[in-house]
């Protein structure tokens, strides 16, 4: 089965350290099927490339840049790159799918604020925004997530 992993938003923190952790131990188990790992470039993933089955497609994140950049990532990008690697199924580890795949998705969901805006209030105008973008993103991602 050919897997398409699309880790192009896991920068920082928490979702930095799970999904190379992640993406490290899945090469250690699995050395059978091929994998498409769409990552950032620059954050360590570059140490997971000789490991497992992986092939990685790199992308330079620039931080001036990284909203429409994802936007292009998650509406077009991602999904040409799913369909020039052949994949049977998508994982996605960042909240986000917004738009059919044609292939079975399964979506990480790890923002608990898209289903609880209670402490929104203590936040900037323009991080509420932006937050608020996200959730519209995610809601769609509901609608096409097979899980």
């Amino acid at each position: 089965m050919r897997i398409a992993i699309n880790a192009i938003n896991l920068v920082s923190a928490g979702t930095l350290a799970t999904g190379k952790q992640f993406l490290s131990a899945l090469a250690d188990v699995d050395r059978e099927n091929p994998y498409l790992v769409v990552a950032p470039s620059g954050f360590g993933y570059e140490d997971i490339t000789s490991k497992g089955n992986f092939q990685f497609k790199f992308y330079p994140r620039m931080k001036w840049l990284n909203k429409p950049w994802r936007i292009y990532q998650d509406f077009v990008g991602f999904k040409k790159l799913t369909r020039h690697f052949d994949a049977h199924a998508a994982l996605i580890l960042g909240n986000i799918c917004p738009i059919k795949l044609g292939i079975p998705t399964v979506v990480l969901f790890r923002n608990s604020y898209y289903v609880d805006q209670s402490d929104f209030q203590q936040f900037s105008r323009r991080w509420q925004i932006l937050k608020k973008l996200e959730m519209l993103f995610f809601g769609s991602t509901t609608k096409v997530a097979d899980s």
